[in-house]
């Protein structure tokens, strides 16, 4: 007898596009890529950012918070 399991595996995110590059607090920006399979977190200069929307794979919508400040996505 086999016994078969499902066996799903993720591959890292690439060819990642920030837009804009520069953005007002409180308005969104989009993170567009490959491979953006369920994400779970979006940091922005370390700090947690709430993911507002996404289309799974392909992209992924954020507000920026009324505190954020300058630094990596």
């Amino acid at each position: 007898s086999r016994n078969e399991q499902t066996f799903f595996y993720y591959v890292a995110p690439s060819n990642l596009v920030v837009q804009p590059l520069r953005q007002l607090r409180g308005r969104f920006i989009t993170i567009n890529g490959t491979n953006l399979h369920r994400p779970a977190e979006v940091r922005i200069n370390g700090r947690l950012t709430p993911i507002s929307d996404k289309n799974d794979g392909v992209s992924i919508l954020i507000q920026l918070p009324s505190d954020a400040t300058s630094g990596l996505v």
